[in-house]
């Protein structure tokens, strides 16, 4: 799969044809945008200085051989920053998106965020992330930024959210900040125009390729069989966060990255509303569960236990627990022993491995030959060179 197959639009000044990649095609459009033979794109100014003439192709032209000494991109916030390269020190300040930096340029983080480590323990800890100098938590409002600049960054990786709660205003100008937002929104083409812009950022486009082709080379086998299913005979489920009976819809987080695995989110339609303070959170009625009787449940489970270290007896024990409610016993959920935990990285940084566990619990026959688990082990062994341990969800699917 090439670039242009992507079903995304690369923000990187200089990707004249609004396409996915930075290549000899964008040099061939900025020739014909200057000849009037072709549109002006909001990415064509290439060096953005205001206007496109043969600068805009110099830049161009170095940003493919890798050796441009500035990057203009747009962040998840939709703000033009410009970086000087090479990034050689990266500080991620929050939680959003360590994963895809540390798949491509760990050795370049020199500070982390405590709330990427407890959000995303296994991946930091495993590759050795939680050793770098630590920042201090934006969540709990004790960001370290007198850490953050002592460390001289060439980038702090931020999130949207955070940006709007000030964090950008704390940080000398001299430092860029970027909001890369793919923990944010689980939508794979979203994500992997993250993971793109993180492979310019870092000089490693082609491994940022790689990834992106892995990526879809499940989201394809998925779709080519889903979406041939029957869309009135989909099973329904209910989607449970880290609180009881608090879900969302299937336009946001969890349920969003679930939504195309071949089911009916039961929340869909309801008069349920979402809390829009709290981030679309939609709590439900046990009652109301209880009547609408889903066939499947799926219940996400915090990222310190599901992992590396979880044990089936352990697992056993918290879903005999979380099941343990008035009335569930009469679920046909809970009779056909359809309750599922999932660690929360499926739906969120992996959520193209968590929609092949969601699948296939969904539909069992039709993906008999998709092996969840030799798929996530090859993730970690592909990128990470890490052999992956643990048990990541329960029960897995058979």
């Amino acid at each position: 799969m090439n670039a242009e197959n992507y079903d995304f639009v690369l923000n990187i000044y200089g990707n004249a044809n609004m396409d996915n990649n930075i290549d000899d095609e964008d040099i061939e459009y900025i020739k014909a945008v200057i000849d009037g033979k072709e549109t002006l794109t909001k990415l064509s100014d290439a060096n953005n200085d205001g206007k496109v003439d043969e600068r805009d192709i110099e830049q161009i032209k170095q940003i493919i051989d890798g050796d441009e000494k500035e990057l203009i991109l747009i962040d998840s916030a939709n703000r033009t920053v410009a970086l000087k390269t090479p990034i050689e020190r990266i500080v991620i300040a929050r939680k959003g998106a360590e994963e895809f930096t540390i798949l491509m340029a760990r050795d370049k983080i020199v500070g982390i965020g405590d709330d990427a480590k407890q959000n995303n323990p296994d991946i930091v800890r495993k590759t050795g992330v939680d050793k770098v100098q630590s920042v201090g938590n934006f969540n709990s409002g004790s960001l370290d930024y007198e850490a953050i600049i002592s460390l001289n960054p060439d980038l702090v990786i931020a999130t949207s959210p955070s940006l709007k709660k000030g964090l950008a205003d704390k940080i000398p100008g001299n430092i860029p900040v970027v909001a890369l937002d793919c923990e944010v929104d689980p939508d794979l083409a979203f994500q992997d125009e993250i993971i793109k812009k993180l492979g310019y950022i870092v000089n490693e486009p082609e491994k940022a390729d790689e990834i992106i082709n892995w990526r879809s080379k499940y989201k394809n086998i998925l779709s080519n069989k889903i979406n041939n299913l029957d869309p009135d005979a989909l099973p329904t489920y209910y989607v449970e966060t880290y609180e009881k009976y608090l879900t969302y819809m299937s336009d946001q987080y969890d349920s969003k990255a679930i939504k195309d695995c071949g089911g009916i989110n039961i929340v869909d339609g309801s008069s349920f509303q979402k809390n829009e303070l709290l981030d679309g959170e939609v709590t439900i009625d046990a009652e109301w569960l209880i009547d609408q009787n889903p066939d499947y449940i799926f219940i996400r489970e915090n990222t310190n236990v599901a992992g590396f270290n979880w044990t089936e007896e352990e697992a056993k024990k918290e879903l005999e627990s979380l099941i343990d409610r008035p009335g569930w016993e009469n679920l046909k959920a809970v009779k056909n022993g359809h309750v599922y935990l999932y660690n929360k990285c499926f739906v969120r940084s992996r959520s193209e491995i968590g929609k092949v566990y969601f699948a296939k619990w969904l539909h069992p026959e039709l993906f008999k030959d998709l092996n969840p688990d030799a798929i996530h082990a090859e993730y970690w062994k592909e990128f990470l060179d890490i052999d992956l341990e643990g048990l990541w969800v329960y029960p897995e699917p058979v």
